[in-house]
């Protein structure tokens, strides 16, 4: 695959269901869930991007 088509699928992939969730209005109920859901997971993203760039560096 194309490495751009992955870069664009994976934001896409990101982002429509955040963009669903907070603008279509039977999801507005779930809007502060999906908030904090995502504050706790920006957190554990950053870690897990951490690891991953260490484990590239051991391996090269």
């Amino acid at each position: 695959m194309n490495k751009a088509l992955s870069i664009i699928l994976g934001i896409v992939l990101i982002l429509a269901p955040i963009l669903i969730v907070l603008n279509i209005p039977i999801f507005f109920s779930w809007g502060p869930a999906t908030i904090e859901f995502l504050k706790g997971g920006v957190v554990i993203a950053i870690i897990l991007i951490g690891l991953l760039l260490i484990i590239l560096g051991i391996t090269e």
